[in-house]
């Protein structure tokens, strides 16, 4: 599974940066544009619905991650249980039963870090999943919005990316 890449936040991008970054945004979105445009291009209720399996995917991640919290936790307890069950055994009785603590924690241990892991993975796939939506959600909105009957060069989102570049670009000159 992919990683997503976390960009800097925008007063740690040095302005050169920027703008290439910006040339790429507007490269992008103009093929989007583009794509948004064409005859099979998905219809509002296409994108709606693409939007809705994408927000039931968001919950069940969500439900699964508190899933394995809650039994990382639970195993947590047990293991505390263990420790208080060995220490309140008599001296004498403790090392014989020291083997039995130990494999107990170590089960336990061992599926914390599962389950842990496993967060880990649900986390990023839920990061994976919210970027989905939102980018459903703006052309949703686009679409409804009706910018889809626009020239590319007229959409106000490819309007904006180059008013931005053009801005970035006098700040570097002056």
């Amino acid at each position: 599974m992919e990683t997503p890449h976390v960009p800097p936040a925008p007063e740690e991008i040095r302005p050169e940066d920027r703008l290439q970054l910006l040339d790429q945004t507007i490269s992008r979105l103009r093929h989007q544009l583009k794509k948004e445009r064409e005859p099979d291009a998905p219809t509002t209720e296409e994108l709606s619905a693409q939007l809705e399996t994408t927000r039931r995917q968001q919950e069940s991640i969500r439900k699964q991650i508190k899933d394995a919290k809650a039994l990382s936790k639970r195993r947590k307890r047990e293991i505390d249980e263990w420790k208080l069950w060995y220490n309140g055994l008599e001296k004498a009785d403790r090392s014989d039963e020291i083997r039995q603590l130990q494999s107990e924690i170590q089960w336990r241990a061992q599926d914390i870090a599962r389950q842990e892991a496993r967060i880990s993975e649900l986390n990023q796939q839920s990061l994976s999943v919210e970027g989905a939506a939102e980018q459903l959600q703006l052309r949703l909105a686009a679409r409804e919005e009706g910018l889809h009957k626009l020239p590319p060069e007229e959409d106000p989102r490819l309007k904006a990316a180059i008013e931005a570049k053009e801005n970035l670009q006098q700040q570097l000159h002056s």
